[in-house]
């Protein structure tokens, strides 16, 4: 997630972008060599306990890749004045044309994006101040 809708919704946009292109195209090759390197990753570093054919096997639900961002308004386009940033406007169309690519008819991918809340206290971390 992001603090405010700005031009670091490009950062976010590709890290989405590049994530998804990497499953998605193991998944449709069906070697699944990325995933099962991934997982190993995480077993090494402490962080999965499971197996590699239950962590494979997550990939076979739906998957929802989320651009989360969190500002004191959601963008919307009554208040689409509000957001300073037409780079961050940009990047969000350009995610959606580049995920309409990435997708085909048995990809069981879909992108959403997502606002939090974030009250004037409030830090980036959701803290108060």
């Amino acid at each position: 997630m992001k603090r405010d809708f700005d031009v670091k919704v490009r950062d976010v946009r590709s890290q989405i972008i590049n994530s998804a292109q990497i499953i998605e195209n193991d998944l449709r090759v069906g070697s699944l060599a990325k995933l099962k390197a991934h997982h190993a990753r995480l077993v090494n570093w402490g962080r999965t306990t499971i197996s590699e054919a239950d962590f494979l096997k997550l990939f076979d639900q739906p998957r929802v890749y989320v651009l989360a961002y969190g500002s004191k308004v959601k963008v919307s386009e009554s208040t689409l004045t509000n957001f300073g940033s037409s780079v961050a406007r940009m990047e969000v169309v350009s995610l959606n044309n580049q995920f309409r690519q990435l997708g085909s008819a048995e990809s069981m991918a879909k992108l959403r994006v997502a606002w939090i809340k974030i009250d004037e206290g409030q830090g980036a971390d959701g803290q108060s101040k």
